[in-house]
């Protein structure tokens, strides 16, 4: 019986331990980046868009992954959803990026998050392969 609902659990926690994976890398990455181009060039107005664009990659990346790490079973296809919601974020940046009020790193930054994305459901899906081998 335990097993049951610590399967259920596992199933449950699959979207909030993403999300809140997503939120303490982007956290993380965005200081450090920040850090480092503020190290390296000083301080400019750009500084703080390329640290975010570089974040997105690590965002996209560590949901698909945490959904692929927690699903019990049918993990290709639970990270195949969470790359469909990586991919509905990043066009919802990039349309609100057309926008005229809106920096343009808001691009960047969708395509970033979803390329960081397909890359990690692209390693997820061949590592799965070569265990299945």
């Amino acid at each position: 019986m335990t097993d049951r609902r610590l399967l259920w659990i596992r199933w449950l926690a699959i979207v909030p331990c993403a999300l809140l994976a997503t939120v303490i890398v982007q956290i993380g990455s965005e200081a450090v980046f920040r850090y480092a181009l503020v190290v390296s060039v000083g301080f400019e107005s750009w500084t703080g868009g390329v640290a975010k664009t570089l974040a997105a990659v690590l965002m996209g990346a560590i949901f698909v992954s945490m959904a692929w790490c927690i699903a019990p079973r049918a993990k290709a296809i639970v990270s195949a959803l969470a790359l469909a919601a990586v991919v509905l974020w990043g066009g919802f940046l990039m349309l609100d990026s057309l926008q005229d009020d809106n920096p343009a790193w808001l691009l960047t930054m969708g395509l970033c998050g979803i390329s960081g994305g397909s890359l990690a459901f692209e390693l997820a899906r061949r590592s799965r392969a070569s265990q299945a081998d």
